[in-house]
């Protein structure tokens, strides 16, 4: 069940999507779309993260904005409800700076990072830092996490992701990772996949999440199904 601090703090986001909504549907009068100002929101029966649920199975919230600029940079702010056992955190809030670099008409390097704040306590907060090499849609990427799980420790995730579109209107979405993490853990692999049915700007998603250690989890990283509704405008 949602909490009312849930709703009110994670739609302190919903300000700046809407600012790109309103952007993208005025063009100095003419109708035309800005592209440099996205928004986003999402409904979810999870929200999972490198094989582990950050909400403790519960359904979440997720929006955020972002606004290109440069042509290759991307300045936003992304914010989802949460849920940890035995901490007072509900709303997670990451501010990121991206940077991206072209290496030929399909390949690119992209370098990102994120202030990983959480409200009400902090005892998550760190930072993201990584990049992530794309070829011809095959994305390959690595992350640091500078407190997993609240263990003020960093850990290392390696990721690789790939969409293949497949008849009526479907995609296959396949997301695959190695977990180097803090010792007294066991590092693991993580598997999220699923199929997506993309309709104009909102996407429906079905996807499958596993994780190779999910004992150590207590019961947040075991093996369920997750259903999604995301729109952008």
């Amino acid at each position: 069940m949602f909490q009312a601090k849930q709703f009110i703090i994670t739609f302190l986001i919903l300000p700046l999507s809407m600012i790109a909504w309103g952007q993208s549907n005025s063009n100095s009068g003419s109708g035309g779309k800005l592209e440099n100002a996205v928004g986003s929101f999402a409904l979810a029966t999870d929200l999972v993260e490198n094989g582990i649920s950050q909400t403790n199975k519960n359904p979440a919230i997720i929006a955020g904005f972002n606004y290109s600029f440069g042509g290759t940079g991307k300045l936003g702010v992304t914010g989802s409800s949460v849920n940890f056992p035995g901490y007072g955190e509900t709303v997670n809030v990451r501010p990121f700076l991206s940077y991206k670099f072209y290496a030929g008409a399909a390949s690119d390097v992209t370098i990102r990072t994120d202030w990983n704040r959480y409200f009400q306590g902090g005892d998550h907060d760190g930072f993201l830092v990584g990049f992530a090499v794309n070829s011809l849609g095959y994305i390959f990427s690595y992350d640091l996490n500078t407190n997993w799980e609240a263990t003020h420790s960093p850990s290392s995730h390696y990721h690789f992701s790939k969409d293949w579109p497949i008849p009526w209107n479907l995609i296959y979405m396949l997301r695959v990772g190695y977990n180097q993490v803090p010792a007294g853990f066991t590092n693991y692999f993580d598997i999220y996949t699923g199929i997506k049915y993309r309709f104009s700007d909102i996407d429906l998603m079905f996807n499958y999440t596993y994780n190779s250690s999910a004992s150590q989890f207590d019961g947040r990283a075991d093996t369920h199904y997750v259903i999604a509704i995301a729109m952008r405008y």
